[in-house]
């Protein structure tokens, strides 16, 4: 008797953790590769202003990017896919200028890696 409710209390703990952390919003810290490390840090340096903080006070707000690929498509109504992601980065797109001349193609591959984590700098 005493296993069985030993067992039943292991179990039931498991699930309080299980809806804390999924459904509680605390979620344990995400770990980001050394690419997304790099990502973060030029998508600071790059997007953020625009795209987070609309520095430039720009009359037409600049998409948030941190959850770009839970969706089938950007906010242009293209693609949501990496090579569609880079494009935007590299030749720019309506207002968002080019950065083409301003990040190597490993430094685009790097935000790219970032952005698919989701998660906010």
């Amino acid at each position: 008797m005493l296993k069985v409710v030993l067992i039943g209390s292991v179990i039931a703990a498991a699930i309080i953790a299980l809806v804390v952390f999924n459904f509680g919003g605390l979620r344990p810290p995400v770990r980001l590769t050394d690419e997304q490390e790099y990502g973060r840090s030029l998508y600071s340096a790059n997007c953020a202003a625009c795209h987070e903080e609309n520095q430039l006070a720009l009359k037409k707000v600049p998409p948030n990017l941190h959850r770009v690929f839970a969706h089938d498509r950007l906010p242009s109504g293209s693609p949501a896919t990496d090579d569609e992601v880079r494009i935007v980065i590299s030749r720019g797109r309506n207002t968002m200028p080019s950065f083409d001349q301003r990040l190597t193609r490993e430094q685009v591959a790097a935000i790219v890696s970032y952005l698919h984590t989701g998660i906010k700098q």
